[in-house]
């Protein structure tokens, strides 16, 4: 007598139904946290700029004086990161913004989730249209 020797079709439409299960849970957990570690180089990028700025101030009573940091790009390059000393103010308010990178992989999920990222001289933390997006 032989004996067979593969799979079955139902056995193989077992497999294949366990496996889109698990990525149905798999990739939305995945893209939540590939949009946490985009998040976090927003905020991380604008608490160093912030210290860098008090440093400055230590030094020369104004945000904006020499060696004092300017606009560019956040640590990994996922945000445009802009610094506004108003001129108004005698250079002692400031306000920095993280805007998302247009063309960046997270670019259309950031602006919609979170938008820009602000943080000013007060250590008052924004985003823009979702608040929570700091915590």
């Amino acid at each position: 007598m032989m004996k067979s020797r593969g799979f079955t079709l139902i056995e193989l439409m077992i497999v294949v139904a366990v496996i889109g299960v698990l990525a149905a849970i798999a990739i939305p957990s995945y893209a939540n946290y590939v949009d946490r570690a985009t998040r976090a180089d927003a905020k991380s990028s604008l608490l160093s700029i912030a210290q860098r700025l008090e440093r400055c101030y230590t030094r020369t009573n104004r945000y904006d004086g020499d060696g004092c940091p300017a606009s560019g790009l956040s640590d990994e390059g996922f945000y445009d990161i802009a610094v506004d000393v108003p001129e108004a103010d005698d250079g002692t308010t400031y306000e920095i913004r993280a805007t998302p990178r247009e063309g960046t992989r997270q670019w259309r999920r950031d602006l919609a989730r979170c938008g820009v990222f602000t943080l000013d001289h007060t250590g008052l933390r924004t985003s823009s249209p979702n608040d929570d997006c700091w915590n």
